[in-house]
Order: structure tokens, then C-alpha cells, then sequence
């Protein structure tokens, strides 16, 4: 896959995760999906960019990946939290503990996508992609309050503006060195 693919999937994918996260916060579980469709495609442009540089580290390990996949799937679904409140005794306990495993898998995916989107401004040049990752990483680990929560929610348009300021390098021209025999 080229440089330019790789860019467009990871802006529509930021993209997709601002609006079916959007549509989530506003009672609509069906853009959950779409959210989790948004995760895949950035993951895909990520792991292409890494190809594209040379940089393995672009790409997040496969635990952030993991995290990142399931802990969408998991605040997307109302049933985990259903089954939690018909297993224990009380509603609270059940949205606590929920809230609780959903902090936990946001903070270890922002983690390695902090990690991953640094990297990626390294070599692209890009330092947009380095202060979105530290808003996500820091929305992630605070993501029990409203105001983290929207910080996140407002990152992920800095993450797509980077993908889509993200210039391709020029070619470096070979060396001109003469190193035959005088």
C-alpha cells in the first residue's frame, strides 16, 4: 500500500472514531461500530507507515492493538454492563466495574498509541501526531471524568488535521561521492 492510502485511511479513520464516538455520547450504541471500524483503519495506516519508514515501533504492539479493539467493543456494548447488573447484586457495582475495565483498556492502548504516534512524528515530520498522543494518553488514564473524556473526543480531530498535514518525504538523491582509484 502507498504513502497516500495510508494517509487517507488513517484520517478517515480518526474521522470515523470523532463521529461514532460523537453519536455514542449521544445515546446511539449502533456508531459503536463505526468507532471500532475507525480503530481498525488507523491501525491499517499505522501498520502501513511503519512499513512506508522503515520504523517498526510506528506500529503499535500487539497488547496496545488488543486493548484498543476490545476496550471499544466493550464501551460500545450496553449487554456487558446488562450482565454485569444480573450477576451481582447491585447496578452500581455493575457500571463501576465496567467504567473501571474500560479505564483500563483505554490507558494501555493510549499507552502504546502515544508511543506509536510520537515515533510516527519522528519521522514524518509531523508534530501533531506527538501532542495527539499525549492528549489521548492523558484523556485515557483520567477517563473516569467528563472533561478527559472530551479532550479525547477532541483529539481525535488533531489526529486527523495531522494525517492530513502529513507531507510525503522527498527522495534523498544518491551520493555524487567519486571513490574510484586515483
Amino acid at each position: 500500500m502507498n504513502f497516500e492510502t495510508s494517509k487517507t485511511l488513517g484520517y478517515i479513520g480518526a474521522l470515523l472514531i470523532f463521529f461514532g464516538t460523537g453519536f455514542t455520547f449521544a445515546g446511539s450504541m449502533d456508531f459503536g461500530l463505526i468507532r471500532t471500524a475507525g480503530i481498525i483503519f488507523v491501525l491499517f495506516s499505522l501498520y502501513n507507515l511503519a512499513d512506508f519508514y522503515n520504523a517498526p515501533n510506528i506500529f503499535p504492539k500487539r497488547i496496545g492493538v488488543a486493548a484498543a479493539i476490545f476496550g471499544s467493543t466493550l464501551s460500545s456494548t450496553y449487554g456487558v454492563a446488562i450482565l454485569m447488573a444480573m450477576l451481582s447484586t447491585t447496578i452500581l457495582f455493575a457500571v463501576l466495574l465496567v467504567l473501571v475495565i474500560n479505564v483500563v483498556f483505554f490507558a494501555v492502548a493510549a499507552f502504546f498509541v502515544k508511543r506509536s504516534l510520537k515515533e510516527l512524528a519522528v519521522h514524518s515530520g509531523t508534530n501533531l501526531f506527538s501532542t495527539a498522543g499525549q492528549l489521548l494518553f492523558i484523556g485515557a488514564v483520567l477517563s473516569t471524568f467528563i472533561l478527559p473524556v472530551i479532550i479525547m473526543w477532541t483529539t481525535l480531530l488533531v489526529l486527523a488535521f495531522a494525517f492530513f498535514k502529513m507531507k510525503k518525504p522527498k527522495p534523498t538523491p544518491p551520493s555524487t561521492i567519486d571513490i574510484s582509484p586515483s
